[in-house]
């Protein structure tokens, strides 16, 4: 298993029991597994609703095959205020 960080802000943290917690990817698992575990826990990667960081950039910026590593962090940022 790998195991990623994960922070969330906004009220997330309520629906995940916490701010920081660590999520496990299966062994070999790549950027391109990001949404599907997300979801998992509630959280729709894909959606325009969250910011999702990886390593202090955005998921999308990083090639779906790169395998991630224990000790990377994912933050999801929900809109902290209305436009």
């Amino acid at each position: 298993m790998t195991q990623v960080g994960l922070w969330v802000v906004g009220g997330l943290d309520l629906a995940l029991s916490g701010r920081r917690t660590t999520i496990d990817f299966p062994d070999g698992a790549a950027v391109g597994d990001i949404p599907d575990r997300l979801l998992e826990v509630g959280i729709d990667a894909h959606s325009p609703k969250y910011l999702v960081v990886l390593n202090g950039l955005g998921w999308r910026q990083f090639p779906p095959e790169q395998k991630l590593k224990d000790g990377d962090v994912l933050l999801v940022i929900p809109p902290l205020m209305g436009g």
